[in-house]
């Protein structure tokens, strides 16, 4: 059986040439910029998407449309968006001309559906703040027709 020993000489020769790569390399402008801009690139990645969701942190006023429900009663006005009550007719004027109405959405809701409308895209803050609520307003609901007291859970 044979043991191969590496000579100490080429040892160092190996070592030399690992060394000379390694400074060819960091030496080149592209590395110590890349060194960095890279973490700031990524700090940017990821604090970018949290700037442009508090953008979305305008007060918006949003119609409520409501058929066969009594949902809207129960729906309370949030730090940026405001509810208001509108007539199936005001509904349908202005859902056919969207751009001269004052509200930044119409909410339609028919029984147990709910579809939100508007001129543009909705923000997801807007609507996880909504969506929120009804999901309230249907758990306490639930809650009140099994014969639990919501006080008492809420204690």
């Amino acid at each position: 059986m044979k043991i191969f020993l590496l000579n100490p000489l080429i040892m160092n020769k190996i070592f030399l040439i690992i060394q000379r790569e390694y400074l060819v390399r960091v030496k080149k402008k592209s590395f110590i910029i890349m060194t960095i801009l890279a973490p700031l690139l990524m700090a940017g990645l990821i604090v970018a998407p949290v700037l442009l969701a508090d953008q979305d942190q305008q007060n918006r006023l949003i119609a409520i449309n409501e058929i066969g429900s009594s949902y809207s009663k129960e729906i309370t006005d949030s730090e940026n968006i405001d509810f208001t009550i509108i007539s199936n007719e005001e509904a349908e004027l202005i859902k056919n001309n969207f751009s001269e109405s004052p509200y930044y959405a119409i909410l339609d809701i028919q029984d147990t559906n709910f579809t939100l409308y508007g001129s543009q895209q909705i923000g997801l803050n807007i609507r996880r703040s909504i969506e929120n609520q009804f999901e309230t307003i249907i758990e306490r609901n639930n809650l009140k027709r099994a014969g639990i007291d919501i006080i008492i859970i809420e204690e």
